[in-house]
């Protein structure tokens, strides 16, 4: 029992350190090294990215708005104080 749980350890130990070397070492091959084959998922990024971005922009300043715009915080808690008041 305790000759295969050491063996079981010797045989991690140096699956583990061999990986640990290559990798190190530069034995492996590194996925940013190769490039991108496919040109549609560039494509759709350049497209939807812009689009995400505009979109955040707008919600950051409906968020940010005075009173007067429908949705920000400060129009919520004027909202709230009328709700209060009445």
């Amino acid at each position: 029992m305790i000759r295969r749980w050491a063996a079981a350890l010797a045989v991690t130990t140096a699956a583990a350190s061999a990986l640990l070397i290559g990798g190190v070492v530069g034995g492996g091959t590194a996925l940013a090294d190769t490039p991108p084959t496919d040109h549609a998922n560039s494509a759709i990024c350049t497209q939807r990215i812009p689009a995400v971005l505009a979109r955040i922009d707008k919600v950051t300043n409906r968020i940010n708005g005075d009173a007067s715009v429908k949705g920000s915080t400060a129009w919520l808690r004027a909202k709230a104080a009328q709700a209060r008041a009445a």
